[in-house]
């Protein structure tokens, strides 16, 4: 009689705080900018274009001035200002910080949360997740659309992310990568910037290309 297979388990411990939920929310915006958001942004880009073209043409060079600067010096503070804005609404307070313990195995994902002297745990499925994304430096955990719970890729130990990874796309209902940028792994997400174009990803062996 064959002995019967060991369930592989991998953990994952982190304290959720104000960085982990500037993270996370930074990660989810990227994962859920859908193709009819890009499409939209992009009309606008294109009319505004089309406006600034239609306005130097016609030699309206003073209203182009008057409509350009400030739209410009918006976007530049909207821009600097978001991490400040971001952080200001998602802090959390010290009594407010969680300690979270994953563990994810071939039947089911466990997560538990202790704070000062108070603990709760779940235990789920992994068909309860309707999707699961995986980025740079973490994965995201979708239970729909819009609700979520976040597992840093710092959470793990070394190897144990890639084989988080494969559990996901294993046994989850849906599995995806969101690259950060063009230098980190398609597979998995790690920066391979320090890493020549042919060569293995560190973390799951996938080819840079």
């Amino acid at each position: 009689m064959e002995p019967a297979a060991t369930e592989e388990e991998v953990e994952a411990r982190f304290r959720w705080n104000t960085e982990a939920a500037v993270t996370a929310m930074r990660w989810h915006g990227l994962a859920n900018v859908n193709r009819r958001e890009r499409l939209v942004l992009t009309a606008f880009l294109l009319f505004f274009g089309a406006l600034m073209v239609a306005a130097s043409i016609a030699n309206h060079s003073y209203e182009l001035v008057v409509i350009c600067v400030p739209c410009a010096v918006l976007a530049w503070a909207g821009i600097r200002l978001e991490p400040w804005l971001k952080q200001r609404q998602l802090k959390v307070g010290p009594d407010q910080e969680v300690d979270v313990a994953w563990t994810l195995s071939t039947a089911k994902v466990c997560v538990s949360f202790a704070q000062s002297n108070s603990r709760s745990s779940g235990v789920h499925e992994w068909s309860a997740f309707e999707r699961v994304v995986c980025t740079p430096e973490g994965m995201l955990f979708y239970q729909d659309r819009l609700s979520f719970q976040w597992l840093p890729r710092s959470a793990f130990q070394p190897g144990d992310f890639v084989r988080a990874l494969k559990l996901a796309r294993a046994h989850a209902r849906q599995c995806s990568v969101v690259a950060g940028a063009s230098t980190d792994c398609p597979a998995c997400g790690h920066d391979l910037r320090t890493i020549a174009p042919g060569g293995p990803c560190p973390e799951c062996g996938a080819t840079r290309r």
